[in-house]
């Protein structure tokens, strides 16, 4: 459990901002072995249309491009390394030390594309795999491939920031690049303190061509404009449609699972693989399956209740205050997270139905002496809002608690980091033209909608913890 790469002065400076959760310190370098098999895979494809295809021809490919991509890499966080240093000394401040590795308390992408690397090495070293490859390409290109299986996989196995907030990030870090390299360009003193590689750097980085270019309004502020604004408290959004007509016409509803909570009898994922044969099927392992499942059912349908009667409780409150000032506001974004919260639950009782159906149907085919009609998936009781309201419930929401506290955490670090990336433009004026970049106002409206989503989200997770505290008690009682 490591990172690499570590970059002098990490989160002393918004130049050098700490990247949240389980992302890489240097994502350029953990997104290189992808380009490189994209690249790669290119190449093959071109020669095998022309027909100079030969055995070994993408991984030699991958490795010729992985090096090649890896030195433009290389040179340009050296001199981005130089230029923070310029730009750190011109503020005053003293960088810490940069590491190349650093050991961490939970799973990152770089544990995730090591572990890959380390695989396509080993298959590598067998003389009898990857024929028409030999040499360096044969080793940095099973090692790149391998790096590149192994971010797929840890992409889908690590925690996950939507895309639309890291696109904020990355967006913000380019903002601020560019007004730092600014400063530094405009500071002959601080400028006279870096290297020649330094210099050619800032050169670059500031060449009114590439200053357009780089611009992270200059292309794409429409789309990015407002992401934040636009998503009230929900969960993580899914794929994102690709064109406005699919923007309009689809609504995506995810539900997350444990994996250990679907694992069952002929089971991959979430769906039935139909590998089993009747002959062999165990019925005992099925029947537990079924157990599992309906108690999982049960659980859910008890959550889904309680946060229901939340829900209709902060619903009669919202609707009775006549002004629409900030606290309306507060219980707005309070039902609508309760809202969220509540109809996932509910989603995820359907799923678990249709999958205790399923496994009544199992059983049924294994019994040739009873009916083989399928079980069709049954619901429980529709909620009513209009029962038990101002009643005190017993149930304990640890399940809802648990979701809420890894809302609010996720909230209140990518509000941190949103804070970091504007702090330096409140401290340091920005030069005459630029204090109205659409873009920095649109940060700052995204700071301060995020800011009443967590406030929102800690009043709701607070009341949540005190019903698990009061039920807990009343248990021991």
């Amino acid at each position: 459990m490591v990172r690499l790469f570590v970059p002098e002065g990490e989160g002393q400076h918004a130049l050098a901002r700490r990247q949240p959760g389980a992302l890489a310190a240097q994502r350029k370098i953990t997104s290189l072995p992808w380009k490189a098999c994209t690249v790669a895979g290119g190449i093959t494809g071109f020669l095998a249309l022309v027909g100079r295809s030969r055995p070994g021809i993408f991984l030699r490919s991958v490795a010729v491009v992985a090096v090649l991509d890896l030195s433009f890499t290389a040179c340009q966080l050296y001199g981005r390394r130089e230029l923070n240093r310029g730009v750190f000394k011109l503020d005053g401040i003293e960088p810490a030390p940069g590491k190349l590795w650093e050991r961490t308390r939970h799973w990152t992408e770089e544990d995730a594309a090591l572990g890959g690397a380390g695989l396509g090495i080993f298959t590598a070293l067998n003389p009898r795999a990857l024929p028409g490859v030999f040499g360096w390409k044969r080793i940095i290109g099973s090692a790149v491939v391998g790096a590149a299986f192994g971010s797929l996989v840890g992409e889908r196995m690590l925690p996950r920031f939507p895309s639309q907030l890291l696109t904020v990030l990355d967006s913000a870090d380019t903002m601020a690049r560019r007004t730092n390299y600014d400063r530094l360009h405009q500071n002959e003193e601080a400028k006279a303190s870096l290297s020649r590689f330094g210099n050619f750097a800032l050169t670059l980085y500031t060449l009114p061509v590439l200053h357009i270019l780089r611009s992270p309004t200059a292309w794409d502020a429409a789309p990015r404009s407002g992401m934040i604004q636009r998503r009230s408290q929900q969960g993580t959004p899914g794929p994102q449609p690709t064109t406005i007509q699919q923007l309009q016409s689809i609504v995506t509803i995810n539900v997350d699972f444990e994996k250990e909570e679907l694992a069952g009898p002929d089971i991959e994922g979430a769906s039935r693989t139909y590998t089993d044969d009747l002959k062999t099927r165990d019925m005992e392992a099925v029947e537990h399956y079924l157990e599992h499942l309906q108690e999982l059912k049960k659980n859910t349908f008890h959550e889904a209740r309680y946060v229901w009667y939340q829900l209709a409780k902060k619903e009669r409150v919202f609707y009775d205050i006549v002004e629409d000032d900030d606290e309306k506001d507060l219980f707005r974004r309070e039902i609508q997270l309760l809202s969220s919260v509540a109809q996932q639950l509910m989603c995820r009782e359907a799923i678990l139905a249709f999958h205790i159906a399923d496994a009544r149907k199992q059983v049924r085919q294994m019994d040739h002496s009873g009916s083989t009609a399928p079980a069709a998936p049954t619901l429980s009781d529709p909620l009513q809002s209009d029962i038990l309201i101002d009643s005190e419930d017993q149930h304990s929401p640890q399940i809802t608690t648990n979701q809420i506290r890894t809302v609010w955490t996720r909230q209140k670090e990518i509000l941190a980091h949103l804070e970091q990336a504007v702090s330096h433009h409140d401290t340091f004026k920005l030069q005459s033209g630029e204090a109205a970049d659409p873009h920095l106002q649109q940060l700052r409206q995204d700071i301060k909608y995020l800011t009443k989503n967590v406030e929102a989200t800690g009043r709701v997770l607070r009341e949540f913890e005190e019903q698990v505290r009061k039920a807990e008690e009343d248990a021991q009682k």
